[in-house]
């Protein structure tokens, strides 16, 4: 018999190197940048070198690096319509000779479970804006919205109009949190996976309080706005440490953008900057590798032993891949990453 379609085995094979290949292309791209900006140069020619190194050279290979990471999806979406068609033409067998599973839904499910791959992510803000460092300037951004909400939900005034704002951003900021939690979760990242359930947790804890303030009933607005005072304070406290890491991270300072990891890092940092000592920077650092090992460990092993972990964490990506075309989702990231190099370019750092 002829053999039609493909083999879906080395389909994978060949999409698990072009994803590999994107991977080890991205590590020497980031490598580069740190080495060429760490040269001790100055002067035009050194500003002429730093600016073609980021409109040419830097900024094609994140794309390239994009393109490898969406081929290597695509092969494996190939490889599981060649297997489902596979499936319906021989009876429900996969080996063509009785030999295999019986094609029911559940054996459907299970295999597709077993190849499914966890996708990537930067956080919320760094998927739609191109990258973790466009990611830092987004998250910025909205920890300023944030914050600017919470002012806003304490304001005494009789409408309920500032805290009906305060309310609505609490509630994005708690599902951005949740988001940023379940993927940094599945990155293995201890900090983000902090991170995210201290800022979900401490704007549900504020919602409560800006529904009871909107109420007309005066002893229950009472109560609510005095509830939203604690809860506010907390929120907008928080809020103000992650813009603080934040900026610490554009400014290639501790903490990666994450505000656990930026009051675990500080320390040692300042006391390095101040003195040269790096032996609590170093410490710091063998603590924060230790964690970041086990927590990558357990999370490896735990969705490893419940494989619909993955799937059920990407569902928020493939709403917006499978919503957003893929040109549009390009130009997105592309002009948001140019964005992001111009406002680089004429930091003071």
């Amino acid at each position: 018999m002829a053999f039609l379609g493909a083999d879906t085995q080395q389909l994978r094979e060949h999409g698990t190197r072009t994803k590999e290949g994107g991977r080890r292309l991205e590590e020497l791209i980031q490598g580069l940048d740190g080495a060429v900006r760490s040269v001790q140069w100055v002067g035009p020619d050194a500003e002429a070198f730093l600016q073609r190194w980021d409109t040419e050279v830097r900024t094609s290979s994140t794309e390239a690096c994009a393109q490898l990471e969406r081929r290597a999806a695509l092969l494996e979406e190939d490889a599981d319509e060649q297997d489902t068609c596979s499936e319906d033409g021989s009876g429900g067998s996969r080996d063509g000779g009785g030999g295999g599973r019986d094609g029911s839904p559940w054996d459907v499910v299970t295999d597709w479970l077993e190849n499914y791959e966890a996708k990537e992510s930067d956080g919320f803000f760094g998927d739609l804006l191109g990258g973790p460092e466009a990611g830092y300037w987004g998250n910025l951004g909205w920890s300023g919205v944030s914050i600017a909400g919470d002012v806003a939900g304490l304001v005494p005034e009789p409408t309920g109009v500032a805290a009906g704002i305060g309310l609505a951003i609490d509630a994005m900021s708690a599902g951005i949190g949740l988001y940023d939690a379940a993927q940094s979760f599945q990155d293995g990242d201890p900090f983000g996976t902090f991170d995210g359930l201290v800022t979900a947790g401490v704007n549900l804890l504020d919602i409560p309080a800006g529904v009871l303030s909107m109420v007309p009933y005066p002893p229950v607005k009472v109560v609510g706005e005095g509830l939203g005072l604690a809860t506010g304070t907390i929120d907008m406290a928080w809020s103000a440490l992650t813009a603080q890491a934040q900026i610490s991270a554009i400014a290639g300072g501790p903490g990666e953008g994450s505000a656990s990891r930026f009051l675990l890092e500080m320390p040692g940092w300042a006391i390095e900057q101040a003195t040269g000592n790096s032996t609590l920077s170093d410490a710091t650092d063998t603590v924060t590798g230790v964690m970041e090992d086990g927590f990558g460990w357990g999370s490896e092993t735990l969705r490893d032993a419940v494989p619909i972990i993955d799937p059920i964490i990407d569902m928020p990506q493939h709403a917006v891949e499978n919503v957003i075309p893929s040109r549009a989702q390009d130009w997105i990231e592309g002009t948001a990453t140019d964005a992001n190099e111009w406002i680089r370019d004429r930091m003071p750092w």
